[in-house]
């Protein structure tokens, strides 16, 4: 069950919003799945217990830690959330603020950037011809017969590639009807 301090909106407005402007709210439970759940420490003396936990999107750690305390008896909130990895995205591949300050500034060689398709290797994957590129270019609709390749990655949102491979679209498209919803467009 979502914490009803959330950004989850309900009737258009924000949960938290709602709960402190006197409403109650109401949130649906969510289906997730947890992937792994290993304790990696236990302080007696302090009331607390570290863990780490690989799980799916949606997944309120705040709520998993309420619902261990209700479970123990005992009452538990999260005092600590550090995520480690999202997607293609992990903690050991990350940069500081230095790094990147010093790279901004001409220092360094900018090793951690990411190119974006390397980055976006999760979504679908959708190449056009040079007709559909312009189109997508100017957020237009373009045809099925415009693909040369297409990589379908499930309920993920496609990356359109002109024939270079450059990144030119982010979608949402249903391969079906042959609908298709831009997220971002690049020029």
């Amino acid at each position: 069950m979502p914490p009803v301090y959330s950004s989850l909106k309900v009737g258009g407005k924000r949960a938290s919003d709602r709960v402190r402007s006197g409403e109650e709210v109401f949130l649906e439970p969510r289906d997730i799945r947890i992937d792994s759940f290993r304790i990696t420490g236990i302080s007696i003396d302090r009331g607390e217990v570290d863990f780490d936990i690989t799980c799916s999107k949606g997944t309120y750690i705040r709520s998993i830690a309420r619902d261990l305390g209700e479970k123990l008896g005992t009452g538990a909130c999260l005092s600590v959330l550090r995520r480690v990895e999202s997607g293609q995205f992990s903690i050991e591949n990350a940069a500081d603020l230095d790094t990147v300050k010093r790279f901004i500034d001409g220092e360094g060689n900018g090793s951690f950037i990411m190119e974006p398709v390397e980055a976006l290797k999760g979504f679908g994957t959708m190449t056009v011809d040079k007709t559909a590129t312009a189109k997508v270019m100017n957020g237009a609709f373009f045809s099925k017969g415009d693909v040369i390749i297409y990589e379908n990655r499930g309920d993920k949102p496609f990356m359109i590639l002109d024939e270079e491979k450059n990144l030119i679209a982010i979608a949402e498209i249903d391969i079906d009807k042959w609908l298709i919803s831009y997220n971002s467009v690049f020029k």
